[in-house]
Parts: structure tokens; C-alpha cells; sequence
């Protein structure tokens, strides 16, 4: 039952999270004290919140804490009982303590692909796009067939600039779940080479309106059709959503604002503030935007304390009183 939950968890296809969290739950009934079916529901309790909408932050940050308690105490050199552990104190701000556990997970498992995944996340973080990459080479090295590994290190090549890399990991992606939708990446990829019809060509397979106005605005703008790109970019302000705020940042940054970003991050504050049930895609998107920063029409504009700061206040207030010094949590979908 545990492997069958590896399974569906790694492929991520409609329903496997619970799926995923029926059959950990089964593993359990038959040995409680298995470790690693404990950390398999803290990350089913991450994923509920953050990708499924389900229950409250404050819920899935309890769910998490107590699974791997759980784990840590039945198996204390349980590689990834730390690392989720690692993840879980980021998402509370405790860098430091997340840091150890990390440092303990590395000793024990240096070839784990979560552990690599969840360092990867951290490297984004720290603004090291390069060994962010490295590191999502060497997990799907240890496991090829874990969908979102290759999705994720996919947009992380076009945010690298290099968008052939890119297309042969979202295609490798697709291969092993086709329920995943890359056709807005692969869009951006598209714009990237200079493929602005071709992009154009994808938007109607697009999962989000937000997606396809802002590729919409880049490409009318380049292929020299200012007022059809300037009505699309209307259309996307008037959306007032977290990934239209993204998706805003995405196209003023590409016409050369490099402070779109930084006031994405000031708006996903108001909205959140106003709306506090749009907090996980907000989370999504301020992970993006903390991507955003290395596309090559922005790389080196800004020091990565900026970003940090702007990312950390923006997270102190979706914590609350839950923590003093918040950061944003590790990408679910790249763990």
C-alpha cells in the first residue's frame, strides 16, 4: 500500500492525491509505526491545501507538524522525515531550524530525489538558478518517472532562458501523466524563440484566461499589433486575481519594467488582505514571481535581499501570529 501511494503521488494525475492519502492510510492500518507512510499523509496534507483548496492553512500546517512528529519519533534517521520536516519549518519562517534538519537529511540520504527537490527549492530561494537546475537534474537522475520533477525542472530551463531544454522536459512530463497541461510553457517557450504566432496558436488550450491574455499581450505587441496587445492587457487587469497579477508582472516585465514584479508582490498583499481565500494560488504566484526574476529580460536587475525582504513581508501576513519571521514555503508540486 505505501508503494502504491509512492506511486500516485509521484505522477500527480487527477485524484492521485487522494488516492495517494487512501493508500498511506491503508499502509498504516497494517503497521502504524511505518515512518514513511507518515511523511508520505504530511505531504498529502500540504498538497490538500495548497494544490486542492481544501481546509484552512492553519489545518494543513497542524496535519504536517504531527505526521512528522510522528514519523521523526518512530524513525529518527528517516532521511525524509528531516527533509519534509526542513520544508515545513520554511514554510513557518524557521530558516535556521529548517536548515539542520536539511543538514541531517543530506547525511543520511544524499541521493534522495526529495531531498534534492525540496534543496532546489531553497537554491531558488537563495537566488541560484543554476544549482536549482543541478539539483532537479540529479532527482530525476535517482527518479525518471516522477512527472513533476521534469514539469518543474522544465520552468525552471525557460526561466534559464533556454527554451529547447525546457520543451523536452514539459514533453517528458507529459509522456509519463497526460493529464498535465503544459501548453502555457510551452507558449512561453514559443515567445522565447521568437514564435510569436505559434504561441499564439496554443492560447485556446490555455487552463487559465489570465494565461492566455498575457501571452496574447506579448505576442500582438511583438508582431506589431500595439492596440490589440493593449486590449488584451486590459482584459487581463480586469481579472483581479492572483495569477492575473502574476501574469501582469510577466508582460510588463517583458516590455522592459523591471519593477512589475516587485509591485506584483505589493498587490498580491492588498488582495490577499481583502481575500484571504486566495492565499494558496497567491503562494503560487509569489513562487513564480521569485522565478520571474531570472527570465533573461530581468536577470541582474535586482539583489536578491529585495526580493527576499518583499517575499517575506508578503508571507508575514498570510502567517499570522503563527511564526516571527516568515518565508515562503517549498514548492508541493517539485516534492
Amino acid at each position: 500500500y505505501y508503494l502504491r501511494g509512492q506511486f500516485f503521488w509521484n505522477r500527480r494525475a487527477t485524484g492521485d492525491v487522494e488516492r495517494a492519502e487512501t493508500s498511506y492510510r491503508q499502509a498504516l492500518e497494517i503497521d502504524p509505526r511505518l515512518a514513511a507512510a507518515w511523511v508520505g499523509l504530511a505531504a498529502v496534507a500540504m498538497a490538500e491545501f495548497y494544490d486542492e483548496g481544501r481546509g484552512s492553512l492553519a489545518e494543513s500546517l497542524r496535519a504536517q507538524r504531527h505526521a512528522l512528529e510522528r514519523a521523526l519519533s518512530l524513525d529518527p534517521n528517516l532521511a525524509e522525515a528531516h527533509a519534509r520536516m526542513c520544508s515545513l519549518l520554511w514554510s513557518l519562517g524557521q530558516l535556521e531550524a529548517g536548515r539542520r534538519h536539511m543538514r541531517r537529511a543530506y547525511e543520511l540520504a544524499p541521493n534522495s530525489p526529495l531531498i534534492l527537490v525540496i534543496e532546489a527549492g531553497y537554491r531558488i530561494w537563495m537566488g541560484d538558478l543554476e544549482e536549482s537546475i543541478e539539483l532537479s537534474r540529479r532527482a530525476i537522475a535517482v527518479n525518471p518517472l516522477a512527472a513533476s520533477y521534469h514539469y518543474n525542472l522544465g520552468h525552471l530551463l525557460l526561466y534559464a532562458g533556454r527554451p529547447e531544454e525546457g520543451l523536452a522536459e514539459l514533453n517528458q512530463a507529459t509522456a509519463l501523466n497526460p493529464s498535465m497541461n503544459p501548453a502555457y510553457l510551452i507558449a512561453l517557450a514559443a515567445l522565447q524563440q521568437g514564435r510569436h504566432g505559434a504561441a499564439m496558436d496554443l492560447v485556446d488550450e490555455f487552463a487559465y484566461p489570465a494565461d492566455r491574455y498575457a501571452v496574447e499581450a506579448i505576442a500582438l505587441r511583438e508582431l506589431g499589433r500595439d492596440a490589440a496587445s493593449s486590449a488584451a492587457l486590459r482584459q487581463l487587469e480586469l481579472l483581479e486575481s492572483p495569477r492575473s497579477i502574476l501574469q501582469i508582472a510577466q508582460v510588463k516585465a517583458w516590455f522592459g519594467d523591471a519593477e512589475a514584479p516587485f509591485h506584483a508582490l505589493d498587490e498580491l498583499k492588498r488582495l490577499t488582505g481583502q481575500r484571504p481565500e486566495t492565499i494558496p494560488e497567491a503562494e503560487d504566484a509569489m513562487m513564480s514571481l521569485l522565478q520571474l526574476r531570472f527570465a533573461p529580460y530581468l536577470r541582474g536587475t535586482h539583489d536578491n535581499q529585495r526580493w527576499q525582504e518583499s517575499a517575506r513581508s508578503l508571507a508575514a501576513q498570510w502567517r499570522g501570529p503563527l511564526d516571527d519571521n516568515p518565508a515562503p514555503r517549498a514548492n508541493s508540486d517539485a516534492s
